[in-house]
């Protein structure tokens, strides 16, 4: 999960419920726009006839953050790997 602080507040983002599939649509564009609209509602909580009215500057700050919270590692690269041992 991560935080992002839009105009109205702050809202977290849970990535825990995604399917793969879900967002391999979301982020190469072969989504609808209202299959859009669900993945965002899923992840932000944000339902998605009240996205039409967000802020567009609010709306890309929150697809940003999603994309980054989906793509970024699950671990510190650079931290050694529980499994090595000295």
């Amino acid at each position: 999960m991560g935080d992002v602080i839009l105009s109205t507040g702050s809202i977290s983002i849970d990535k825990s419920k995604v399917k793969h599939g879900e967002w391999v649509k979301f982020a190469t564009g072969k989504a609808t726009i209202d299959e859009d609209a669900l993945f965002i509602e899923k992840v932000s909580g944000i339902k998605a006839d009240v996205q039409d009215d967000m802020l567009q500057e609010d709306y890309r700050i929150l697809v940003k953050a999603i994309v980054k919270s989906m793509t970024e590692p699950l671990a510190d690269p650079n931290s050694p790997s529980p499994s090595t041992k000295d």
